[in-house]
């Protein structure tokens, strides 16, 4: 009996270290539902550079007009940040004007509501993306109606009591 358990252990055991290694680090559930960074302000700056963004994501607060300093930096190639609602059809939530670099321009953009969307270059939409953070990255739900259910005692003769 001990040779067959010793036996199971040696079989079972190199099988259990060869997949340790997929077992993440730290509390997976907390990675999954952090954003990647959060809101410090109103005034938030990028910019690009061989066309890359110089970060890969940005946040502001839920509901505040803000505003982008977006500064290119590649001579002569066109640029410019959008934020898009990727989650409901690539909805468009602002765009910026394209500029071509060497130069700098401020957007003002209006307030948005919370919930992580996408930042991206529109010349370069499938390599200049980020993430754009809003409040705290979720989006709030819709209320739902409530339904109120009033319970009434009725007497022998179905009358209320």
């Amino acid at each position: 009996m001990r040779a067959r358990l010793a036996s199971t252990v040696a079989i079972l055991l190199p099988t259990v270290g060869a997949l340790a290694w997929l077992i993440p680090a730290g509390d997976a559930s907390s990675a999954a539902t952090e954003p990647a960074c959060t809101a410090a302000g109103t005034q938030l700056s990028i910019s690009a550079s061989d066309k890359k963004f110089d970060k890969d994501c940005l946040a502001v607060p839920a509901d505040q007009d803000f505003t982008i300093a977006f500064d290119n930096q590649d001579p002569g190639v066109p640029h410019n940040v959008a934020i898009y609602d990727t989650d409901r059809g690539d909805k468009v939530l602002f765009k910026g004007d394209i500029i071509f670099g060497p130069n700098k321009v401020t957007y003002a953009v209006p307030a948005q509501p919370a919930g992580t969307y996408q930042f991206r270059c529109d010349p370069h939409d499938e390599t200049m993306i980020g993430t754009f953070v809003v409040g705290d990255g979720r989006s709030s739900a819709p209320s739902e109606p409530s339904s109120t259910t009033t319970t009434t005692t009725t007497g022998p003769l179905g009358l209320p009591l």
